[in-house]
């Protein structure tokens, strides 16, 4: 596994003149809560967008265990099931997968068994080098050169923890375009900035 701060660096076609970002995260597959139909039509959008890329910000699985607050009982399909399904459902995205960040339900796996299941993915669609184990930061390179440069966007995909902890977070990062997070549940949209005051005259 890459360190989290080893940028991931994606360089696209002088003819790619937009890139939209898309983050899937928190779609919790094995437990009743699961929405597939909403989870596959954004997959579809994803897979017929040629500019779309994709962002995975954790919770892909519900991964319950004995001693996690998830019920085990009620999960609808096993951690292996989950596995194999998630594996299946991403499988035609895959080679559009631009960051991919664990959540506290795959790092439950982690830290119970040993098994990290959204590396192990990872290295089955042949893009371990988008995985990173907090945070991932990537830079997207694409467009008409200027010159010698290109445009440049820099995304920082996470999982947080709540929304307040994230956006502290976050605030410690400058030269970031954008940032995804998952947990919360709850789509939001907060703009960040810094105030630059410049003390020379």
């Amino acid at each position: 596994m890459l360190n989290d701060l080893e940028i991931i660096t994606k360089r696209y076609g002088q003819d790619i003149k937009i890139l939209r970002v898309y983050a899937i995260g928190d779609v919790h597959v094995g437990s009743r809560e699961f929405n597939e139909g909403a989870v596959k039509k954004k997959i579809e959008i994803v897979k017929n967008d040629p500019w779309g890329v994709l962002s995975l910000c954790g919770d892909l699985g519900d991964y319950g265990l004995k001693n996690s607050k998830t019920n085990v009982y009620q999960e609808v399909l096993t951690p292996r099931e989950q596995q194999d399904y998630i594996y299946e459902l991403f499988l035609p995205v895959a080679n559009k997968i631009i960051a991919a960040v664990p959540g506290n339900h795959e790092d439950r796996l982690v830290r119970e068994v040993g098994i990290c299941p959204l590396y192990d993915l990872c290295v089955l669609w042949g893009i371990p080098d988008v995985y990173r184990e907090n945070m991932a930061i990537t830079r997207l390179i694409f467009g008409k050169m200027k010159g010698s440069q290109q445009n440049t966007f820099v995304l920082l995909t996470t999982h947080g923890s709540t929304r307040n902890k994230h956006s502290k977070f976050i605030s410690h990062f400058d030269g970031v375009d954008a940032c995804i997070s998952g947990h919360t549940h709850t789509p939001s949209d907060t703009p960040h900035g810094r105030i630059k005051v410049y003390g020379h005259g």
